[in-house]
């Protein structure tokens, strides 16, 4: 019985890998970057700091595969909501 069990497991896992196989990959250039923007409504210290994370990462990684990360700061959380919502 154990063995019955342990054979359908691993065929029920080995099927449910069939679907993680991705075929149509995205292919990032560098020379044309794609953009992200990230909204957020942290200012003051906390908005410095992500400006650092930001910029380190445009810079590196980034750079290298053709992703940029703008930030869009906004002053509340009510109005980084309305402009996601908008968006």
């Amino acid at each position: 019985m154990k063995k019955i069990f342990v054979t359908l497991l691993c065929l029920t896992m080995s099927f449910s890998l069939i679907g993680c196989e991705q075929t149509n990959k995205v292919q990032l250039d560098p020379k044309d970057p794609v953009v992200l923007h990230f909204s957020t409504y942290y200012n003051d210290t906390h908005l410095a700091e992500i400006q650092r994370m930001v910029r380190e990462f445009n810079e590196s990684v980034g750079s290298e595969k053709g992703i940029y990360v703008e930030i869009i700061a906004s002053g509340s959380i009510s109005e980084t909501n309305k402009m996601l919502l908008d968006s």
